[in-house]
Protein backbone atom coordinates (compact mmCIF):
# COMPACT_ATOMS: atom_id res chain seq x y z
CA UNK A 1 0.00 0.00 0.00
CA UNK A 2 1.70 3.08 -1.30
CA UNK A 3 0.04 6.46 0.02
CA UNK A 4 0.70 9.48 2.26
CA UNK A 5 -0.44 10.37 5.47
CA UNK A 6 -0.05 13.71 7.42
CA UNK A 7 3.19 13.90 4.62
CA UNK A 8 5.18 10.52 4.99
CA UNK A 9 4.65 7.71 3.22
CA UNK A 10 3.34 4.87 4.66
CA UNK A 11 6.32 2.82 4.76
CA UNK A 12 7.29 5.07 7.04
CA UNK A 13 4.48 4.57 9.38
CA UNK A 14 4.76 1.19 9.48
CA UNK A 15 8.53 1.77 10.61
CA UNK A 16 6.88 3.56 12.93
CA UNK A 17 4.35 1.12 14.20
CA UNK A 18 7.68 -1.37 14.05
CA UNK A 19 9.57 0.80 16.74
CA UNK A 20 6.53 0.62 19.01
CA UNK A 21 5.41 -2.96 18.54
CA UNK A 22 9.36 -3.51 19.66
CA UNK A 23 8.93 -1.52 22.89
CA UNK A 24 5.78 -3.48 24.06
CA UNK A 25 7.54 -6.71 23.20
CA UNK A 26 9.95 -5.28 25.50
CA UNK A 27 8.03 -4.37 27.73
CA UNK A 28 6.02 -7.72 27.76
CA UNK A 29 9.11 -9.93 27.94
CA UNK A 30 9.95 -7.59 30.95
CA UNK A 31 6.59 -8.83 32.67
CA UNK A 32 7.73 -12.37 31.91
CA UNK A 33 11.30 -11.58 33.73
CA UNK A 34 10.24 -9.74 36.46
CA UNK A 35 10.71 -11.11 39.66
CA UNK A 36 8.51 -9.28 41.88
CA UNK A 37 4.87 -9.79 40.91
CA UNK A 38 3.40 -8.83 44.81
CA UNK A 39 3.62 -8.96 48.30
CA UNK A 40 1.74 -10.59 51.72
CA UNK A 41 1.98 -9.80 55.11
CA UNK A 42 3.79 -7.23 57.30
CA UNK A 43 5.34 -9.09 60.00
CA UNK A 44 8.99 -10.70 59.73
CA UNK A 45 7.59 -13.84 60.24
CA UNK A 46 5.00 -13.53 57.42
CA UNK A 47 6.26 -11.06 54.77
CA UNK A 48 6.97 -12.60 51.62
CA UNK A 49 7.17 -11.90 47.93
CA UNK A 50 5.84 -13.97 45.13
CA UNK A 51 6.39 -14.16 41.21
CA UNK A 52 4.25 -15.75 38.65
CA UNK A 53 5.32 -19.42 39.39
CA UNK A 54 6.97 -19.00 43.05
CA UNK A 55 7.96 -16.73 45.86
CA UNK A 56 10.91 -15.05 45.62
CA UNK A 57 14.47 -16.27 47.29
CA UNK A 58 14.46 -12.95 49.08
CA UNK A 59 10.93 -13.73 50.71
CA UNK A 60 11.05 -14.60 54.53
CA UNK A 61 7.97 -16.45 54.89
CA UNK A 62 7.71 -19.51 52.19
CA UNK A 63 11.55 -19.05 51.57
CA UNK A 64 12.32 -22.09 50.11
CA UNK A 65 10.98 -21.08 46.56
CA UNK A 66 9.11 -23.70 46.06
CA UNK A 67 6.96 -23.53 43.09
CA UNK A 68 3.27 -23.48 44.31
CA UNK A 69 2.66 -26.04 42.02
CA UNK A 70 4.37 -28.23 44.19
CA UNK A 71 3.09 -26.70 47.13
CA UNK A 72 -0.53 -27.42 45.52
CA UNK A 73 0.56 -31.19 45.18
CA UNK A 74 1.41 -31.12 48.73
CA UNK A 75 -2.00 -29.79 49.87
CA UNK A 76 -3.67 -32.60 47.77
CA UNK A 77 -1.93 -35.07 49.07
CA UNK A 78 -2.03 -33.96 52.70
CA UNK A 79 1.52 -33.87 53.50
CA UNK A 80 1.49 -30.28 54.38
CA UNK A 81 0.12 -28.45 57.63
CA UNK A 82 -1.41 -25.64 55.01
CA UNK A 83 -4.69 -24.02 56.04
CA UNK A 84 -7.11 -24.22 53.24
CA UNK A 85 -6.61 -20.41 52.31
CA UNK A 86 -3.36 -20.95 51.64
CA UNK A 87 -3.98 -24.39 49.40
CA UNK A 88 -6.72 -21.99 48.05
CA UNK A 89 -4.33 -19.14 47.06
CA UNK A 90 -1.31 -21.93 45.71
CA UNK A 91 -3.47 -23.33 43.18
CA UNK A 92 -5.30 -19.25 42.22
CA UNK A 93 -1.41 -18.66 41.66
CA UNK A 94 -0.69 -21.24 39.86
CA UNK A 95 -3.27 -21.65 37.74
CA UNK A 96 -3.24 -17.36 37.10
CA UNK A 97 0.89 -17.55 36.26
CA UNK A 98 0.47 -20.51 33.64
CA UNK A 99 -2.44 -18.47 31.97
CA UNK A 100 -0.74 -15.63 31.94
CA UNK A 101 2.73 -17.20 30.31
CA UNK A 102 0.47 -18.63 27.90
CA UNK A 103 -1.70 -15.75 26.94
CA UNK A 104 1.27 -13.61 26.84
CA UNK A 105 3.52 -15.63 24.94
CA UNK A 106 0.39 -15.66 22.08
CA UNK A 107 0.30 -11.82 22.80
CA UNK A 108 4.41 -12.10 21.68
CA UNK A 109 2.99 -14.24 18.75
CA UNK A 110 0.75 -11.36 17.35
CA UNK A 111 3.43 -8.88 17.68
CA UNK A 112 5.87 -10.96 15.96
CA UNK A 113 3.08 -11.83 13.07
CA UNK A 114 2.28 -7.84 12.81
CA UNK A 115 6.00 -7.26 12.56
CA UNK A 116 6.04 -9.83 9.74
CA UNK A 117 3.31 -8.13 7.79
CA UNK A 118 4.62 -4.56 7.97
CA UNK A 119 8.19 -5.52 6.93
CA UNK A 120 6.62 -7.79 4.33
CA UNK A 121 4.90 -4.54 3.27
CA UNK A 122 7.70 -2.21 3.07
CA UNK A 123 9.95 -4.44 1.38
CA UNK A 124 7.96 -5.82 -1.39
CA UNK A 125 4.33 -4.40 -1.10
CA UNK A 126 1.01 -6.42 -0.02
CA UNK A 127 -2.91 -6.37 -0.41
CA UNK A 128 -2.45 -7.89 2.95
CA UNK A 129 -1.85 -4.95 5.09
CA UNK A 130 -5.25 -5.62 6.65
CA UNK A 131 -4.02 -8.17 8.65
CA UNK A 132 -1.48 -6.07 10.26
CA UNK A 133 -4.19 -4.20 12.03
CA UNK A 134 -6.06 -7.14 12.86
CA UNK A 135 -2.96 -8.68 14.34
CA UNK A 136 -2.41 -5.49 16.53
CA UNK A 137 -5.41 -5.42 18.06
CA UNK A 138 -4.95 -9.56 18.91
CA UNK A 139 -1.64 -7.54 20.59
CA UNK A 140 -3.69 -5.91 23.38
CA UNK A 141 -6.57 -8.54 23.88
CA UNK A 142 -4.69 -11.39 24.71
CA UNK A 143 -2.23 -9.01 27.39
CA UNK A 144 -5.30 -7.62 28.33
CA UNK A 145 -7.13 -10.90 29.39
CA UNK A 146 -4.08 -11.90 30.55
CA UNK A 147 -3.55 -9.67 33.12
CA UNK A 148 -7.21 -9.34 34.24
CA UNK A 149 -7.19 -13.35 34.59
CA UNK A 150 -3.96 -13.32 37.15
CA UNK A 151 -4.93 -10.35 38.62
CA UNK A 152 -8.56 -12.60 39.51
CA UNK A 153 -7.41 -15.24 40.25
CA UNK A 154 -4.30 -13.97 42.57
CA UNK A 155 -6.83 -10.98 43.85
CA UNK A 156 -4.32 -8.41 43.26
CA UNK A 157 -5.15 -4.98 44.17
CA UNK A 158 -2.46 -2.00 43.96
CA UNK A 159 -2.20 0.00 47.29
CA UNK A 160 -4.70 -2.04 49.44
CA UNK A 161 -4.18 -3.72 53.00
CA UNK A 162 -2.15 -7.37 52.34
CA UNK A 163 -1.22 -7.83 55.98
CA UNK A 164 -2.67 -11.04 56.16
CA UNK A 165 -1.74 -14.15 54.39
CA UNK A 166 -5.03 -15.77 54.95
CA UNK A 167 -8.78 -14.68 56.32
CA UNK A 168 -11.63 -15.96 58.24
CA UNK A 169 -8.69 -17.65 60.09
CA UNK A 170 -6.67 -19.61 57.64
CA UNK A 171 -10.22 -20.64 55.76
CA UNK A 172 -9.75 -17.84 52.55
CA UNK A 173 -7.48 -16.65 50.32
CA UNK A 174 -6.26 -13.76 50.99
CA UNK A 175 -5.38 -10.14 48.97
CA UNK A 176 -1.92 -9.16 47.47
CA UNK A 177 -0.67 -6.18 46.47
CA UNK A 178 0.50 -5.87 43.71
CA UNK A 179 4.39 -4.96 42.21
CA UNK A 180 6.98 -4.53 39.67
CA UNK A 181 5.16 -7.32 37.16
CA UNK A 182 1.81 -6.12 37.33
CA UNK A 183 2.79 -2.61 36.80
CA UNK A 184 4.48 -2.68 34.05
CA UNK A 185 2.06 -5.07 32.23
CA UNK A 186 -0.77 -2.39 33.21
CA UNK A 187 1.71 0.39 31.22
CA UNK A 188 1.49 -2.24 28.53
CA UNK A 189 -2.48 -1.91 28.25
CA UNK A 190 -2.28 1.76 28.59
CA UNK A 191 0.23 2.13 25.46
CA UNK A 192 -0.98 -0.68 23.31
CA UNK A 193 -4.72 1.07 22.73
CA UNK A 194 -2.65 3.80 21.63
CA UNK A 195 -0.44 2.83 19.34
CA UNK A 196 -3.06 0.54 17.48
CA UNK A 197 -5.37 3.27 16.99
CA UNK A 198 -2.69 5.65 15.42
CA UNK A 199 -1.88 2.10 13.25
CA UNK A 200 -5.81 1.64 12.33
CA UNK A 201 -6.02 4.95 11.80
CA UNK A 202 -3.11 5.49 9.30
CA UNK A 203 -4.25 2.46 7.40
CA UNK A 204 -7.74 3.58 6.87
CA UNK A 205 -6.81 6.96 5.77
CA UNK A 206 -3.92 5.40 3.13
CA UNK A 207 -7.02 2.88 2.25
CA UNK A 208 -9.51 5.71 1.57
CA UNK A 209 -6.82 7.46 -0.34
CA UNK A 210 -5.89 4.39 -2.44
CA UNK A 211 -9.60 4.12 -3.29
CA UNK A 212 -10.44 7.52 -4.30
CA UNK A 213 -6.82 7.02 -6.34
CA UNK A 214 -8.04 4.12 -8.25
CA UNK A 215 -11.16 4.80 -8.98
CA UNK A 216 -10.18 8.39 -10.33
CA UNK A 217 -7.69 6.00 -12.61
CA UNK A 218 -10.90 3.99 -13.85
CA UNK A 219 -12.56 7.39 -14.44
CA UNK A 220 -9.79 8.79 -16.72
CA UNK A 221 -8.96 5.06 -18.48
CA UNK A 222 -13.11 5.10 -18.90
CA UNK A 223 -13.22 8.50 -20.54
CA UNK A 224 -10.17 7.70 -22.63
CA UNK A 225 -11.53 4.73 -24.17
CA UNK A 226 -14.89 7.35 -24.50
CA UNK A 227 -12.70 9.59 -26.36
CA UNK A 228 -10.68 7.39 -28.49
CA UNK A 229 -14.24 5.00 -29.19
CA UNK A 230 -15.84 8.38 -30.53
CA UNK A 231 -12.90 9.22 -32.68
CA UNK A 232 -12.68 5.85 -34.42
CA UNK A 233 -16.71 6.46 -34.74
CA UNK A 234 -15.95 9.93 -36.67
CA UNK A 235 -12.92 8.47 -38.38
CA UNK A 236 -15.66 5.75 -39.99
CA UNK A 237 -18.21 8.45 -40.92
CA UNK A 238 -15.74 9.94 -42.67
CA UNK A 239 -14.66 7.02 -44.35
CA UNK A 240 -18.19 6.59 -45.41
CA UNK A 241 -18.92 9.78 -46.88
CA UNK A 242 -15.83 9.83 -48.69
CA UNK A 243 -16.61 5.92 -50.31
CA UNK A 244 -19.58 7.37 -51.19
CA UNK A 245 -18.80 10.40 -52.28
CA UNK A 246 -16.69 8.44 -54.98
CA UNK A 247 -18.67 5.41 -55.58
CA UNK A 248 -21.52 8.55 -56.64
CA UNK A 249 -18.99 10.31 -58.83
CA UNK A 250 -17.65 7.01 -60.22
CA UNK A 251 -21.67 6.02 -61.10
CA UNK A 252 -22.15 9.41 -63.13
CA UNK A 253 -19.35 9.22 -64.84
Amino acid sequence: MAATVCCMSTKLWWGLSIAFLLMIMALELATLGATRWFTQGNEPETDWEGGLLGPTPDSNYFSDSLPYSNRWDRCNDGSTNDQDGLCEMWHSLWAGGVIYILFETISLFFISATIFVLLLDICRGTREIWLSVVFYWNVLAWHFFALVIWSGLSMMYFDENCDSVTWNHGQSQARVCGKEGPAIALACVLFIPFTATLHTVVYLVAKKKQLKEADEYDLKVTKGQETDRMASDNRLEEENEQFHHHHHKGTRA
